[in-house]
């Protein structure tokens, strides 16, 4: 080849480079960038091998963050052959990681509907739906992925994270929602919660308190019955459900539950409440005069017969029996039955001129009296060391009433006033009512000991 041959071909060799397209180098391979990313592999007989390579180098383009190269393949390959739905799906994964979620759900909606169990396109949609903030739509997405594709198994990583973030969204919405008032509000979101996870006690817990503000009071028992079923040790569902059956009317199914979650963890609050409701169960029905005995500034023999006739019943029916002793002023009075009840039982006397003076105010001395006499029926009368640690810095051992109010003070029933009984001081209807609360705890200590 002569001279001029070997320059002209050169020339055209560099003209024909100079005219041909560039395409730049695939960018050396690296860490993924977008790992989470769902590769959309084609199905078989999917595409021809030139779109399949196509896709693989846009794929390979953009893990390595050349998101304009990639789109430019994706979007070349989709346009050349829109039966190709991988060539679409790659193209969201493309928008997506340019920042531009609803023009990649388009694309991958679009996907999806030619392909419905295609799991690439799935994940893609639910990474667009997640990217505008449609959480609870992702979730689904990401679940019908899998579902369609089960080789997506690190699709339930992100299904469980998902599932937790609204999971605790929803609970803390809840909360702000019932601390507002918003108790419609609070319910939803709680209902919400309880279908992500229904198997947490404190949410049934917490809807049923909510719909117990609600007045809702099936539901609230509903919600607060299930809380206990799942956790019998749950002290505020005890409670609450207990506040629901007393509002229903069903004091006794009330006094069930705490007396299970005092026997559990015992406190003076659940003590005081049972001792209330034990009180209205005993009361329905009762005199007027009887409820209005607590508000006494001045505890009257007849209120304190009638407390012990109502609070001790058993104990006094137990007793044996006085010889008869007749009162001739009674007769009519409110608390006519259980004045007789406890001059029969001995626990309270008559006077020798044959009256029981019901309206005669009763001073510590006459309750200590009456205490020690119940303390005997029931057979938890203080030994006689405990009584002689007692200290009563008003009442000598010569004291008539002294033997009865070192006992009733040992026992727990009545109490000093800095070392002081006050004997003669009046009982108010509230002493008393608490002093005959104290024999009916220690009575029913008493019968449980002596089975």
């Amino acid at each position: 080849m002569n001279r001029s041959a070997l320059a002209f071909l050169v020339l055209v060799t560099a003209l024909a480079g100079a005219c041909a397209p560039k395409v730049a180098p695939v960018p050396a391979p690296g860490a993924p960038k977008y790992p989470d990313f769902v590769f959309p592999a084609p199905p078989d007989r999917a595409g021809d091998a030139r779109a399949r390579a196509s896709l693989e180098d846009g794929w390979d383009r953009l893990q390595a963050g050349d998101l304009g190269g990639a789109e430019s393949l994706f979007a070349q390959l989709a346009g050349q052959q829109p039966a190709f739905y991988p060539a679409s799906v790659g193209l969201g994964y493309v928008l997506l990681a340019q920042g531009r979620p609803k023009e990649a759900l388009v694309r991958f909606d679009a996907a999806a509907k030619q392909a419905p169990r295609y799991g690439p396109a799935l994940a893609g949609l639910a990474e667009a739906l997640l990217a505008t903030g449609q959480r609870d739509a992702a979730i689904g997405a990401f679940e019908a992925a899998l579902a369609a594709d089960a080789s997506l198994g690190d699709l339930r990583r992100r299904i469980d994270a998902l599932k937790l973030g609204s999971f605790q969204d929803r609970v803390a919405a809840a909360k702000r929602a019932a601390d507002a008032g918003r108790l419609e509000e609070a319910r939803d979101a709680y209902a919400a919660a309880i279908a992500l996870s229904p198997d947490l006690a404190f949410l049934y817990r917490d809807l049923g308190l909510v719909e117990l503000r609600r007045k809702d009071l099936p539901e609230a028992q509903r919600n607060l019955e299930k809380a206990v079923r799942l956790d019998p040790g749950d002290r505020r569902a005890q409670v609450g459900l207990a506040d629901v059956l007393e509002e229903r009317g069903d004091l006794d199914g009330a006094i069930a539950v705490l007396e299970r979650a005092q026997a559990a963890d015992p406190s003076d609050a659940l003590r005081q409440r049972l001792d209330r409701l034990h009180e209205r169960v005993q009361t329905t029905g009762l005199p007027p005069e009887y409820a209005s005995i607590p508000r006494q500034a001045q505890a009257t023999r007849a209120d304190v017969a009638a407390l012990i006739g109502v609070r001790l019943r058993t104990v006094l029916a137990a007793a044996p029996p006085r010889p008869s002793a007749v009162a001739t002023d009674v007769r009519g009075h409110w608390a006519s039955r259980w004045i007789v009840d406890v001059i029969r039982a001995g626990v309270m006397d008559v006077f020798p001129n044959h009256t029981f003076q019901p309206l005669a105010v009763v001073r510590r001395s006459d309750l200590a009296q009456t205490v020690s006499r119940i303390l005997v029926l029931t057979g938890t009368t203080p030994t006689r060391a405990d009584r002689s640690r007692v200290t009563v810095t008003d009442v000598g051992t010569g004291h008539l009433r002294y033997e009865d109010i070192s006992a009733a003070v040992a026992a727990g029933v009545l109490s000093l006033d800095g070392g002081a009984f006050r004997p003669s001081r009046p009982v108010t209807g509230q002493e008393a009512l608490d002093a005959v609360g104290r024999l009916e705890r220690l009575a029913g200590r008493g019968r449980s000991g002596s089975r």
